[in-house]
């Protein structure tokens, strides 16, 4: 979506990895001319120091690396960032977008609490992934081109080193097998408490009225602990990986210095001295960094690609049907729908000719032929569960026309929809939502509630 954004902190990033691999070269050539005035002062030949000139140009060079590195670092901070806000923008509204078209059935079992974690957490996860990316494809290029300064630098001592970094590239994602997929199980827990804790402060004033407050308490409590149990063996994965990553810097010093030492001792070589020793520290010290990030944001990347699974999930789940269209005779009642100046509005605001209506292949309402006339007080009476909501739902286009042809000119218009606010436990049958937090069955009291509630005279 966004190419020439994407592509901005490239350039920048390149940049600031050529300024950190330069420190090396500048750390051992620096030493080179400390220690050319050293060999002089110790009775050595005055032509083996260098000229001044050369130390004036390490400090030109010292300065072109560090601002430099500077300039690199601010602009691919600003490139960066503006890539973040097109991206979590575009997020948003893909999401938002999407739960306003999101079909009724859908919409019932997802909640509104799973979209706005989506556009608030899993969002903004992936969104900081952009640096992860951006730091892992520098990374391989610092640690090849660093590889190749310890070969110049050690000579064949330099596979101790390389195996040091092979064992870090490969045990790191052994040990964070699994995590995208425990990141995925912590959100659905989070999304069911955020679910749970939405439907309680939409409805608070049935919760006080019913005196539910500690039963509903211990229900978020208990919800709140599920996702801290979920989010717990994740960290706990991800607290190893960072564990080990922290241990490869001295892993690849000790494995290196130590192979170092004993090649000097057996081959009488005298490699092991200040200047050695300085610049291979300052070539790990380059090389600690991408380490570290490949080990430890090697997870994170697993756990955005984990939230970028959720979101395209969502993004591609169900949409409310084309209210437009009808199933078995082909009618085009897309104009009937649409309104314009130049003709006069219908008189009526729905018509439904022989229509199914229902849930995929639910059907509820069988053989509707019903006009709703314009302008007019019309009022549904019936019996619980005998589809008045599922009408109404039909006029406004959210359930499913299974046969049949329907027409909805009221749809061209901005109408008003006020629901039959209810709070029931879902996927729950009446006798558990009216029994709720007591546990045990009472006959007596059971009957009591439906009498009080007139749901005898609706049982069908």
């Amino acid at each position: 979506a966004f190419p020439l954004a994407a592509l901005a902190p490239v350039p920048w990033k390149l940049l600031l990895t050529a300024t950190e691999l330069a420190q090396p070269l500048l750390v051992s050539t620096t030493l080179a001319f400390v220690q050319s005035y050293s060999d002089v002062s110790e009775g050595g030949q005055a032509s083996a120091a260098q000229p001044a000139v050369y130390g004036w140009g390490l400090v030109g060079a010292y300065a072109f690396v560090y601002l430099g590195q500077a300039l690199a670092t601010g602009q691919y901070w600003y490139a960066s960032s503006q890539l973040m806000t097109r991206l979590r923008g575009a997020y948003i509204e893909a999401i938002y977008r999407k739960g306003l078209n999101l079909h009724l059935r859908t919409a019932r079992t997802s909640g509104g609490g799973k979209a706005a974690n989506l556009m608030s957490v899993d969002s903004e996860r992936v969104v900081k992934a952009v640096d992860v990316i951006h730091s892992l494809w520098s990374g391989v290029i610092t640690i090849a081109v660093g590889v190749y300064l310890l070969y110049n630098q050690l000579g064949l001592v330099f596979f101790a080193s390389m195996a040091s970094v092979f064992a870090c590239f490969l045990l790191t994602p052994l040990a964070s097998r699994g995590i995208g997929a425990k990141q995925a199980a912590w959100s659905s827990q989070t999304d069911k408490r955020v679910n749970l804790t939405s439907s309680v402060t939409s409805d608070i004033k049935g919760v006080k009225f019913s005196a539910y407050e500690n039963v509903l308490h211990d229900k978020i409590c208990k919800a709140r602990a599920d996702e801290l149990s979920v989010r717990s063996n994740m960290m706990k994965q991800v607290t190893g990986v960072v564990v080990f990553t922290n241990c490869t810097s001295e892993m690849l010093g000790l494995s290196t210095f130590i192979t170092l030492i004993i090649v000097d001792k057996l081959s009488g070589s005298s490699r092991f001295d200040l200047n050695t020793i300085i610049t291979t520290l300052t070539i790990f010290t380059v090389l600690q960094d991408p380490l570290l990030k490949i080990g430890q944001e090697y997870s994170y990347l697993l756990q955005a690609y984990a939230s970028m699974r959720r979101i395209e999930e969502f993004l591609n789940s169900e949409d409310k049907p084309d209210v437009q269209g009808a199933v078995d005779d082909g009618l085009a009642a897309r104009a009937a729908a649409a309104s314009s100046a130049d003709r006069e509005p219908a008189g009526f605001a729905a018509r439904f000719q022989n229509a199914e209506l229902g849930w995929q292949d639910q059907p509820v309402l069988s053989q509707v032929d019903l006009e709703v006339p314009r302008g007019s007080l019309t009022m549904i009476c019936g019996r619980l569960g005998q589809g008045k909501s599922t009408l109404l739902q039909a006029m406004l286009g959210e359930s499913d026309l299974l046969s049949g042809s329907q027409q909805l000119p009221l749809l061209a218009d901005r109408i008003a929809y006020v629901s039959q606010d209810i709070w029931l436990q879902e996927k729950r049958s009446i006798r558990e939502n009216i029994i709720f937090a007591t546990g045990e069955y009472d006959e007596e009291r059971y009957m009591t509630a439906l009498r009080a509630c007139a749901l005898l005279e609706d049982k069908i």
